[in-house]
Parts: C-alpha cells; structure tokens; sequence
C-alpha cells in the first residue's frame, strides 16, 4: 500500500493545473494507492467530483476501480462506495449510496488504465449535503438598530 506523499494536497487546492501523482512507474506490480483527507469538523457529503490529471496526454495516473471509506477518528475505517471511473481529462461524480458525515475521508486507488504503476488526480472535492453555508456577503455586517 502507498499512501500520498508531499504532493497530495495538489489534489485539494482548486487548480486543475496542477496534479497529485503517486506510484512507482516503474514498479513490476500495481499497489493499492491512498489518499487520505482530514477535514477540521465532521462534512455531510453526498458524493465526489473527481478530475484526473489534466496535463498528461497518455493518461498517467488515471484511477479505474476505486474504494471510499470514512472514518471518525483514522483508526476505524467504513466502506462507502466501490466503482469504476472512465479514462478522461472531464471531471466524474462518484455517487455515495446515501449521505454520509465524517470527520476523514479516503480515496483507495486499486486499479488504472494502462501500464503504468502510478494514481492521478488534479482535483478531489467533496459535494457538501450539509447545512447552508454562509457565502460571506453577510460576514462584518451588523444589524442596526430601528430609528
């Protein structure tokens, strides 16, 4: 098993320009690639967009089948969903079953597309199923008094 190295935070940082890239291209065997995400609070969540890696013509990287679990605290892990995603540079929705809450996160990358040992993602973000969020045109505002 591989976990993400200094790169994964590439994954989270809203450019699709640039890439989290893990694996050994080299390697004589596929390993099981992780990323794992630690939120600051518990986020309800229905699903995933997941956008591979927009910069490599040959498709390096790009996940086939893949696991989601979550945890509360990064020692019990629970299965959410298990698929497969398409070799594309478009961003993919993977559905959860139901809405889950949870505290971390993970993507396991269990198989790719081509010969090459290494997982992908220019980005991963998370579809909120969670309560409003203030979208901070009211943040400093103060309500005033009625003369």
């Amino acid at each position: 098993m591989t976990t993400a190295g200094e790169s994964a935070g590439l994954a989270i940082d809203g450019d699709p320009n640039t890439f989290w890239l893990a694996g050994d291209p080299l390697g004589q065997l596929r390993e099981q690639i992780e990323l794992a995400i630690d939120f600051p609070a518990p986020v309800a969540m229905s699903g995933l967009v997941i956008m591979p890696r927009q910069t490599q013509r040959e498709h390096e990287g790009d996940i086939r089948e893949y696991m989601i679990q979550a945890s509360d605290d990064a020692s019990e892990w629970r299965d959410v969903v298990r698929g497969e995603l398409v070799s594309t540079f478009a961003p993919q929705q993977i559905q959860f079953p139901r809405t889950i809450t949870a505290r971390y996160l993970k993507l396991i990358a269990l198989s790719g597309f081509g010969l090459d040992k290494t997982t992908s993602l220019a980005e991963l973000a998370v579809i909120y199923a969670g309560p409003k969020l203030d979208d901070g045109t009211n943040a400093g505002k103060r309500a005033r008094p009625t003369p």
